[in-house]
């Protein structure tokens, strides 16, 4: 088990990760790290641009299928002999 000082440590750290997750910086813009968290949130909190509309054909392919069972071309073919 970890000291108690770790145990504060790591209670502290895990509180100031927790506010800044909710946009509280309790260093008074003073500490660099959480001004970058804090961008960071702030473009991960930006609601989605729409999606694109795409423009497509739709092609009927039941003319190109084949009647009856697909073959492997080999068997279609006989192979060529020298």
């Amino acid at each position: 088990m970890s000291e108690p000082r770790e145990q504060r440590e790591l209670e502290f750290s895990d509180a100031l990760l927790t506010e800044l997750s909710q946009g509280i910086d309790r260093s008074g813009g003073t500490d660099p790290l959480a001004g970058m968290l804090l961008e960071l949130r702030s473009d991960v909190d930006k609601p989605m641009p729409e999606p694109p509309l795409l423009q497509a054909q739709v092609i009927d392919m039941r003319s190109r299928r084949r009647v009856g069972p697909s073959l492997p071309v080999w068997w279609v073919r006989p192979p060529r002999r020298s």
